[in-house]
């Protein structure tokens, strides 16, 4: 059993971890099956890092149930961890006792007589026999472990209890079962049968009460030794309501004692009513075999031992339903019970709401002529800010009309300049176009005095005059000098004028 659980310890490790590699270990795994424990002083990283290593390494293991003993999986044994990491070529690891010591300081293990002190189990007076015959029980089955040094050996791994504790109570929780004491309670063959197995770790008797151990110190199920039941007394398991789990400690009263009487009356029942058909069976077929033989009388008195059983079969029936009747109503019982106490929570909080001065018929009809109030004044409100609004608007729409027009003034005095500037250049192209008339030169004789002004010349003033009537569109008219003014009015004159100043002279 030990080589077994050796192999499956190191196909683990070997899958899981790359140094452990059956065929190819690292040069690290050396280091680690090495008596560190000097390094403390001389290398401090190195032991920490060494140390964290085995330690992750030892949790893993244990959460796994393969490091563990014959009777517990929780539990290891420290003389016997280094015989359990035995691995072929190196041997056992040297400084597992350094881990060990880091371990306790951590808090990760402690001791399974210290266990059994910190996490008590419930005494009654009724019950001390019982508890009394347990332990003397478990010492008898379990004698390697109940010595005092084998306890001080004996270490129970706290991270693992923690996490199945809380992974049972999770389960619970997660259960579709309704919230009553029924469903709560659980005998110690239920609580084993529903959770002693978890994959392919399966936790023993001791792992079990080390679990129920912790779950009523530290997560409020209530244990109670001295139930009686159907013909034995018996070990029963309560949890807390769904809605009550880590709130506050639950407790085994006189009707969880009545219900597991009930539950435990019933099932055995059920294991009279299987027993008894299948012994009428039985009587049938040798009741046939005996008739087929031609024995009568065996024949007969197999049917009478049929009759008879068939007659208890029936009584049994009888009692088996009206016990489960009995059952059903005391759990609907109890579900009325909560509802009820709902109820009178509910009332006695609507209560003292009604109870607040605040909240009276007054108080009520004063605050929904506030709230009408209220209403009023936020539509003054609206209204003035629409009114506001339109104003704005109409004034708004007002300069915009004015600018528009302004605007579209602007836009027409542009158009007509464009117009006049098309004009322009069309009759400037068409005079291009027309023949120049050459006036003959005068005699010698005859004193000249301007020289008559040339078709450019005249087109020029023209063109100077339609740049002056822009400019006074456009913006005020500045003052123009002197030489420029004569320079226009010279060439502002039409050559007929010219003619007819030199007739005279002619």
């Amino acid at each position: 059993m030990a080589s077994k659980r050796n192999s499956r310890l190191q196909a683990y490790l070997s899958c899981q971890y790359i140094d452990f590699d059956l065929n190819n270990p690292t040069k690290r795994l050396t280091s680690l099956y090495s008596d560190f424990s000097k390094l403390a002083i001389l290398n401090q990283y190195g032991y920490d890092a060494n140390v964290s290593y085995w330690k992750s390494l030892i949790l893993d293991c244990n959460m796994q149930g393969l490091l563990g003993s014959n009777n517990y999986r929780l539990v290891f044994n420290a003389n016997e961890l280094p015989d359990q990491f035995l691995r072929p070529g190196i041997g056992k690891p040297l400084a597992l006792d350094s881990v060990v010591n880091e371990m306790i300081q951590s808090g990760d293990i402690i001791t399974l007589k210290q266990f059994n002190e910190v996490y008590a189990l419930p005494t009654t007076k009724s019950s001390s026999w019982y508890s009394w015959f347990m332990q003397k029980s478990q010492q008898w089955l379990l004698p390697s472990y109940y010595g005092s040094h084998a306890d001080d050996e004996s270490y129970v791994v706290i991270p693992t209890i923690k996490e199945i504790a809380k992974g049972i109570l999770r389960s619970y929780i997660e259960e579709p079962s309704t919230n009553s004491s029924a469903s709560t309670l659980l005998t110690f063959n239920d609580f084993r049968s529903r959770y002693g197995t978890d994959g392919e770790r399966s936790l023993t008797d001791g792992d079990i009460w080390l679990l129920l151990r912790y779950m009523h110190s530290e997560l409020g199920v209530a244990l109670a030794d001295d139930v009686q039941g159907y013909g034995a007394t018996h070990v029963v398991i309560k949890f807390p309501y769904k809605n009550q789990v880590g709130m506050q400690a639950t407790t085994i009263d006189q009707q969880d004692r009545a219900i597991v009487s009930i539950r435990t009356t019933c099932s055995a029942l059920h294991s009279q009513v299987d027993e008894l058909q299948q012994k009428a069976e039985e009587y049938t077929l040798s009741a046939k075999e005996h008739y087929a033989e031609g024995r009568k009388s065996q024949a007969l008195y197999a049917f009478k031992k049929k009759k008879h059983l068939l007659e208890i079969l029936d009584r049994r029936l009888k009692s088996l339903e009206t016990m489960e009747t009995l059952l059903m109503k005391i759990e609907a019982s109890q579900n009325d019970l909560q509802v009820v106490q709902a109820f009178n929570i509910g009332a006695d909080a609507l209560r003292s709401i009604l109870s607040n001065q605040n909240l009276s018929v007054d108080t009520v009809d004063e605050a929904m002529l506030n709230v009408q109030q209220a209403f009023q004044d936020q539509k003054e409100v609206e209204d003035a800010i629409v009114d506001g609004v339109d104003q704005a608007n109409r004034l708004n729409i007002e300069e915009d009309d004015e600018d528009l027009e302004k605007e579209l003034a602007e836009l027409e005095e542009q158009e007509q300049e464009q117009q006049k500037r098309m004009l322009f250049l069309q009759n400037e192209q068409e005079q291009e176009q027309r023949p120049v008339r050459e006036i003959s030169p005068p005699p010698r004789h005859i004193t000249q005095s301007a020289p008559p002004p040339s078709p450019a010349e005249s087109e020029l003033a023209r063109i100077n005059d339609i740049f002056g009537k822009l400019k006074k569109v456009q913006s005020p008219p500045s003052k123009i000098p002197s030489a420029a003014l004569a320079s226009t009015k010279k060439f502002d004159r039409h050559p007929v004028e010219e003619e007819r100043q030199l007739e005279p002279a002619i």
